[in-house]
């Protein structure tokens, strides 16, 4: 598709991290969350404070916002199945207008873990995954993977299909943040619109957090979920203040990184034409029914985080769009 003269083409940055619960937010009303900067993007675009996941598990939404199909249409019905690479995917509808295509973080979407990579302190089926180029649905520049949860040893793929370390970064979400400025950044140059998918993995699980982060959170500051407020012991309900602390201190990690797109959209100029879109997978239940039936249960005692259920903390998600020259 060509350009007609003089014709303005906006750029589209979508950010999803993993596991982002709608309601924890400042702008949604949440006042012990801590995020300026997504409470800046809701002011100056539409919070949508009624959205929900196609499917409150990983796999399922990420086909379905990928390809606008409900997962019963695209099949990804559950996690660890391979998106089928026919289907028609909205990164190559931008690729074929003229669009420059470029992602980074977890794919979730080929189909299955590997089964002899590992990283610091985690297990070998929780990271890793290289996705060959024929199904990555017309992102172009890639820098994803089939599934990470490790955030402190910042590692990627090479062309070879190689785990290699990314040196100089001990937080992915920085790594990913600046490799999507450096694309916003090339594309600007070479006066080429261009849409960047961010899958940031917090806050999802391993429960990893910066200090600078982590230490704004008191955990005896926490409402603790009304259903079993009073029921836990003690060593129980603190594990949940901590859980909670640290979830929250990984969603103000990503909302640090969302400051420093804003930023450096401004800097570089393009911020009133790029349509940021944030949203997320899948909520995250914190407490919420971990007494509630085998759903929530096991055999070391209640489980305190999930999804995967027909609760509003996991189906819950955010929904910002910004476009400030529209």
């Amino acid at each position: 598709m060509a350009f007609a003269e003089g014709e303005i083409h906006p750029n589209v940055l979508v950010i999803q991290p993993d596991q982002h619960r709608g309601t924890i937010m400042r702008c949604a009303g949440d006042q012990l969350a801590i995020t300026p900067n997504l409470d800046r993007l809701a002011a100056e675009g539409i919070r949508f404070s009624r959205c929900v996941s196609a499917s409150p598990v990983c796999s399922p939404f990420r086909g379905t916002l990928q390809t606008g199909l409900y997962p019963h249409q695209h099949r990804v019905v559950r996690n660890n199945l391979r998106l089928d690479p026919d289907l028609l995917c909205f990164a190559e509808v931008f690729r074929r207008a003229g669009y420059a295509t470029g992602y980074i973080g977890k794919w979730h979407l080929d189909g299955g873990l590997p089964k002899k990579e590992g990283g610091l302190g985690v297990s070998a089926s929780s990271v890793g995954g290289f996705v060959p180029e024929k199904r990555r649905q017309g992102w172009q520049e890639w820098n994803g993977y089939e599934k990470a949860h490790e955030y402190f040893e910042v590692w990627k793929y090479n062309d070879q299909a190689q785990k290699v370390r990314v040196e100089g970064y001990d937080w992915e979400p920085t790594w990913n943040t600046d490799m999507a400025l450096d694309f916003i950044r090339r594309n600007r140059d070479l006066g080429k619109p261009w849409l960047y998918y961010l899958a940031y993995g917090p806050p999802h699980l391993p429960e990893q957090c910066p200090p600078q982060f982590l230490n704004q959170y008191d955990p005896q500051a926490f409402t603790l979920p009304p259903d079993i407020d009073g029921k836990l012991t003690p060593k129980q309900e603190a594990a949940l203040r901590k859980t909670m602390q640290v979830y929250y201190g990984q969603v103000t990690s990503i909302d640090h990184e969302i400051g420093r797109l804003l930023d450096g959209l401004q800097h570089l100029g393009i911020d009133d034409n790029t349509i940021i879109l944030y949203t997320s997978d899948h909520g995250d239940r914190l407490g919420s029914h971990c007494l509630d039936g085998q759903l929530s249960k096991s055999a070391a005692g209640p489980k305190l985080r999930g999804k995967a259920a027909p609760y509003a903390t996991a189906f819950r998600i955010p929904l910002i769009v910004r476009w400030p020259q529209r």
